[in-house]
């Protein structure tokens, strides 16, 4: 009886019901993300650790800087924090300071995005090597595991001078007109 109410709670009748073919679409993913909600979600163990400089040891200057963990394994789930002022994160998943789950994940870095730095590359490349934008080029893993105390200790090139990141993501800015070249005038 209780595995047939469980089954009850978590199915959806597909079955077209009159409504018109969007209000159904609605329907059907607010029924898909319910229907999330019976399954258990993996566990999540604490990851902190800090980042500092290959050369020099001393730590980046946080703040501005995010930090990203994605598990190798499907459904690759991500797990992110802010790395601070002196260095330290602390990673989150569905809540602040959650942690991430179990197993290997390759890790990335990203910078704030502001009004005047619109490109989170771009804003990552004033801190540190463009390189860890992304996490095929990053090189940076780390096996998180159940029941340890899951400490990151990375180690990360500076930026070149007058780096600039690779790839062009960030919008194109306005240049304004001069009014004496208007072809009224």
């Amino acid at each position: 009886m209780l595995e047939r109410n469980v089954r009850t709670m978590c199915s959806v009748n597909l079955r077209p019901i009159g409504f018109a073919p969007v209000i159904q679409i609605v329907f059907f993913a607010i029924a898909t993300f319910s229907i999330t909600g019976c399954s258990p979600s993996a566990p999540k163990y604490k990851v902190r650790g800090t980042v500092v400089y290959i050369d020099d040891k001393k730590p980046i200057p946080g703040g501005s800087i995010g930090i990203e963990f994605e598990s190798i394994k499907p459904p690759y789930p991500r797990s992110s924090g802010t790395v601070e002022a002196d260095g330290i994160f602390e990673l989150s998943t569905s809540e602040r300071g959650d942690g991430a789950p179990e197993g290997e994940h390759r890790i990335r870095f990203t910078g704030a995005t502001s009004i005047d730095q619109p490109d989170p590359q771009a804003a990552l490349a004033a801190v540190m090597s463009t390189q860890y934008y992304e996490f095929s080029t990053s090189g940076l893993k780390f096996d998180i595991q159940a029941n340890h105390d899951n400490v990151v200790n990375l180690e990360v090139k500076k930026p070149s001078p007058g780096a600039k990141p690779k790839s062009g993501n960030a919008p194109k800015q306005a240049v304004p007109r001069d009014p004496s070249l208007s072809p009224d005038s």
